[in-house]
């Protein structure tokens, strides 16, 4: 808990607490890379007390740290000097809090760009430049691919029963009624849904459905709705919204 707090109060509207300030009174931000010296890729991020980062790179409980693929990495590797190399990509000096975190924006997102971090790295997302773009009508294909001839999970006793004496899904040889259609239909249109997930550490990500978006997460599908619903926080610190 004290690990996700301290993520989010050097990030976005709790920012000012933790902004590191210089003896001559600006505030200073840098853009990082954590590179795997085992696979050679790296992680790029932005911060507004590099102390507070490293402490939270640090916890090896933290699961908030960067999103996905890197703390399967962290998980994988570990998370000592003998498998990860720190080094500082660019410093930023800005006179305001608002002005540092433009610029970190604008920086993180040249960075992991430049590194390709996205792609061949452990960045699931450009930096906060992701937002407003949506996904490729091929990766949306792909995605309607995936879920091609999945059938619903055999929810009752009796469904599960069938499915034990029969084998294969239990909506092989059953009809769906048209109140259960409809029902199904509602449910899989709130899925597809573009969504913004936005990180305890800042950065946001878009998915082409809010079940893309708790999966990559860590959420229940019904905490995603409800924050993007209600616009409030997950108990582990997400916030979503639609695109």
């Amino acid at each position: 808990m004290t690990t996700v707090l301290n993520s989010l109060l050097h990030h976005g509207k709790l920012m000012s607490k933790n902004a590191e300030r210089t003896p001559d009174g600006k505030y200073r931000g840098v853009i990082y890379a954590r590179k795997n010296k085992i696979t050679g890729i790296s992680y790029v991020g932005k911060t507004d007390n590099e102390k507070n980062r490293k402490s939270d790179w640090n916890e090896k409980h933290n699961k908030n740290y960067g999103g996905q693929k890197i703390m399967e990495a962290r998980k994988q590797f570990g998370i000592g000097p003998e498998a990860w190399e720190y080094d500082i990509l660019e410093e930023i000096f800005s006179d305001t809090q608002e002005e540092l975190k433009a610029k970190l924006k604008e920086r993180e997102t040249y960075w992991i760009k430049e590194k390709d971090s996205v792609e061949n790295g452990y960045n699931q997302a450009y930096g906060d430049g992701n937002l407003g773009i949506k996904f490729s009508l091929q990766r949306r294909q792909a995605q309607s691919q995936r879920m091609k001839g999945k059938v619903p999970i055999a929810a009752t006793i009796a469904a599960k029963e069938w499915v034990k004496k029969n084998g294969g899904g239990y909506w092989k040889n059953h009809t769906f009624s048209d109140s259960a259609r409809a029902n199904m239909k509602k449910a899989q249109q709130a899925r597809g849904i573009d969504s913004i997930a936005t990180y305890p550490d800042g950065h946001e990500e878009l998915f082409p459905t809010m079940q893309d978006a708790a999966i990559a997460t860590g959420q229940s599908f019904g905490s995603v709705k409800y924050s993007i619903d209600h616009n409030t926080r997950t108990r582990n610190g997400y916030k979503f919204r639609k695109a």
